[in-house]
Protein backbone atom coordinates (compact mmCIF):
# COMPACT_ATOMS: atom_id res chain seq x y z
CA UNK A 1 0.00 0.00 0.00
CA UNK A 2 2.79 2.42 0.96
CA UNK A 3 4.60 1.52 -2.24
CA UNK A 4 1.58 2.49 -4.36
CA UNK A 5 1.19 5.83 -2.52
CA UNK A 6 4.92 6.61 -2.90
CA UNK A 7 4.84 5.65 -6.59
CA UNK A 8 1.80 7.88 -7.15
CA UNK A 9 3.42 10.80 -5.34
CA UNK A 10 6.60 10.30 -7.37
CA UNK A 11 4.66 10.41 -10.64
CA UNK A 12 2.77 13.57 -9.63
CA UNK A 13 5.92 15.33 -8.41
CA UNK A 14 7.89 14.43 -11.53
CA UNK A 15 5.08 15.71 -13.77
CA UNK A 16 5.18 19.07 -11.92
CA UNK A 17 8.97 19.12 -12.30
CA UNK A 18 8.88 18.47 -16.06
CA UNK A 19 5.97 20.84 -16.64
CA UNK A 20 7.87 23.55 -14.76
CA UNK A 21 10.99 22.98 -16.85
CA UNK A 22 9.03 23.07 -20.08
CA UNK A 23 7.28 26.33 -19.14
CA UNK A 24 10.55 27.94 -18.14
CA UNK A 25 12.22 26.98 -21.43
CA UNK A 26 9.36 28.41 -23.51
CA UNK A 27 8.83 31.56 -21.47
CA UNK A 28 12.50 32.09 -20.69
CA UNK A 29 13.59 32.36 -24.29
CA UNK A 30 10.64 34.20 -25.83
CA UNK A 31 10.43 37.95 -26.06
CA UNK A 32 7.47 39.98 -27.23
CA UNK A 33 6.79 42.82 -29.60
CA UNK A 34 4.00 45.43 -29.61
CA UNK A 35 3.20 47.92 -32.39
CA UNK A 36 1.78 51.42 -31.96
CA UNK A 37 0.94 54.02 -34.65
CA UNK A 38 0.78 57.81 -34.57
CA UNK A 39 0.66 60.75 -36.98
CA UNK A 40 4.08 62.33 -36.92
CA UNK A 41 3.45 65.08 -39.47
CA UNK A 42 3.85 68.78 -39.05
CA UNK A 43 0.59 70.67 -38.52
CA UNK A 44 -1.62 69.58 -41.37
CA UNK A 45 -2.37 72.19 -43.96
CA UNK A 46 -5.78 71.07 -45.11
CA UNK A 47 -6.53 67.55 -43.86
CA UNK A 48 -9.34 67.51 -41.27
CA UNK A 49 -9.60 63.74 -41.12
CA UNK A 50 -7.69 60.84 -42.69
CA UNK A 51 -9.06 57.35 -42.18
CA UNK A 52 -6.98 54.31 -43.09
CA UNK A 53 -8.15 50.72 -43.24
CA UNK A 54 -5.40 48.58 -41.68
CA UNK A 55 -5.86 44.81 -41.95
CA UNK A 56 -2.57 43.19 -40.85
CA UNK A 57 0.81 44.00 -39.31
CA UNK A 58 3.78 41.73 -39.97
CA UNK A 59 7.46 41.85 -39.08
CA UNK A 60 10.39 40.44 -41.01
CA UNK A 61 13.05 38.64 -39.04
CA UNK A 62 16.52 39.22 -40.46
CA UNK A 63 17.63 36.21 -42.52
CA UNK A 64 14.24 34.65 -41.84
CA UNK A 65 10.59 34.90 -42.70
CA UNK A 66 7.64 37.24 -42.28
CA UNK A 67 5.69 36.79 -39.03
CA UNK A 68 2.00 37.76 -38.88
CA UNK A 69 1.23 39.59 -35.64
CA UNK A 70 -2.22 39.51 -33.97
CA UNK A 71 -3.42 42.82 -35.37
CA UNK A 72 -6.29 44.98 -34.16
CA UNK A 73 -7.61 45.45 -37.69
CA UNK A 74 -9.84 48.44 -38.32
CA UNK A 75 -10.21 51.92 -39.73
CA UNK A 76 -8.04 54.48 -37.90
CA UNK A 77 -8.30 58.28 -38.12
CA UNK A 78 -4.75 59.63 -38.26
CA UNK A 79 -5.95 63.17 -37.53
CA UNK A 80 -6.75 61.96 -33.99
CA UNK A 81 -3.29 60.52 -33.52
CA UNK A 82 -1.29 63.71 -33.05
CA UNK A 83 0.47 65.44 -30.17
CA UNK A 84 1.65 62.27 -28.47
CA UNK A 85 -1.60 60.34 -28.99
CA UNK A 86 -1.14 56.89 -30.51
CA UNK A 87 -3.10 53.72 -31.10
CA UNK A 88 -2.17 50.11 -30.36
CA UNK A 89 -2.16 48.05 -33.54
CA UNK A 90 -0.62 44.98 -31.89
CA UNK A 91 -0.71 44.13 -28.18
CA UNK A 92 2.49 42.46 -26.93
CA UNK A 93 2.84 39.25 -28.95
CA UNK A 94 5.32 36.49 -28.20
CA UNK A 95 8.10 35.85 -30.66
CA UNK A 96 11.51 34.27 -30.60
CA UNK A 97 14.46 36.57 -29.94
CA UNK A 98 15.96 37.99 -33.12
CA UNK A 99 16.43 41.07 -35.27
CA UNK A 100 13.58 42.75 -37.13
CA UNK A 101 14.66 44.48 -40.32
CA UNK A 102 11.26 45.45 -41.79
CA UNK A 103 7.62 46.00 -40.84
CA UNK A 104 4.68 45.48 -43.18
CA UNK A 105 1.20 47.00 -43.06
CA UNK A 106 -1.51 45.36 -45.15
CA UNK A 107 -4.20 47.83 -46.14
CA UNK A 108 -7.86 47.26 -46.85
CA UNK A 109 -10.06 49.31 -49.20
CA UNK A 110 -11.89 51.72 -46.87
CA UNK A 111 -9.73 54.87 -46.90
CA UNK A 112 -11.19 58.38 -46.78
CA UNK A 113 -9.93 61.90 -46.29
CA UNK A 114 -11.85 64.99 -45.18
CA UNK A 115 -10.74 68.20 -46.85
CA UNK A 116 -12.64 71.50 -46.68
CA UNK A 117 -15.54 69.74 -44.91
CA UNK A 118 -15.89 67.17 -47.75
CA UNK A 119 -15.25 63.48 -47.18
CA UNK A 120 -13.55 62.01 -50.24
CA UNK A 121 -12.40 58.52 -51.09
CA UNK A 122 -8.66 58.20 -50.60
CA UNK A 123 -7.44 56.16 -53.55
CA UNK A 124 -4.56 53.76 -53.15
CA UNK A 125 -3.03 52.06 -56.18
CA UNK A 126 0.02 50.45 -54.59
CA UNK A 127 0.59 46.98 -53.27
CA UNK A 128 -1.74 45.96 -50.45
CA UNK A 129 1.27 45.32 -48.21
CA UNK A 130 3.40 48.39 -47.52
CA UNK A 131 6.91 47.32 -46.55
CA UNK A 132 8.68 49.74 -44.24
CA UNK A 133 12.40 49.08 -43.85
CA UNK A 134 13.92 49.50 -40.40
CA UNK A 135 16.95 51.79 -40.51
CA UNK A 136 18.76 50.06 -37.64
CA UNK A 137 17.58 46.53 -36.95
CA UNK A 138 15.29 46.17 -33.94
CA UNK A 139 16.62 43.58 -31.54
CA UNK A 140 14.00 41.53 -29.70
CA UNK A 141 15.70 40.06 -26.63
CA UNK A 142 14.22 37.21 -24.61
CA UNK A 143 12.10 37.94 -21.54
CA UNK A 144 11.23 41.52 -22.52
CA UNK A 145 8.74 43.50 -24.61
CA UNK A 146 9.86 45.85 -27.36
CA UNK A 147 7.43 48.52 -28.65
CA UNK A 148 7.71 49.43 -32.33
CA UNK A 149 6.30 52.86 -33.18
CA UNK A 150 5.06 53.57 -36.69
CA UNK A 151 5.27 57.30 -37.41
CA UNK A 152 2.86 58.10 -40.23
CA UNK A 153 3.19 61.46 -41.96
CA UNK A 154 -0.41 62.09 -43.02
CA UNK A 155 0.30 65.46 -44.63
CA UNK A 156 3.00 64.07 -46.94
CA UNK A 157 0.99 60.90 -47.61
CA UNK A 158 -1.94 62.66 -49.29
CA UNK A 159 -1.56 63.79 -52.91
CA UNK A 160 -4.33 65.95 -54.28
CA UNK A 161 -4.81 65.69 -58.07
CA UNK A 162 -8.04 67.72 -58.24
CA UNK A 163 -10.82 68.94 -55.96
CA UNK A 164 -12.27 65.43 -55.78
CA UNK A 165 -9.36 63.15 -56.72
CA UNK A 166 -7.04 62.34 -53.79
CA UNK A 167 -4.40 59.61 -53.61
CA UNK A 168 -2.64 57.89 -50.74
CA UNK A 169 1.15 57.60 -51.04
CA UNK A 170 2.11 56.41 -47.53
CA UNK A 171 5.08 58.07 -45.84
CA UNK A 172 5.85 55.98 -42.76
CA UNK A 173 8.95 55.56 -40.63
CA UNK A 174 9.70 52.96 -37.98
CA UNK A 175 10.95 54.13 -34.63
CA UNK A 176 12.49 51.34 -32.57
Amino acid sequence: MKTKILAGMLIVMSSFFFAGCEKEEMGGSAGSVAVRMMDHSSPQRYIQEMKLDIRQVRVHVKNGAWIDLPTKAGVYDLARLRNGVDVILVDPALMNPGQIDAVSLTLGDDHTVKIEDRVLPLRYEGERAIIIPVENDIIIPGNSTHVIRLHFDADKSVVRRSATLVYLHPVISVMP
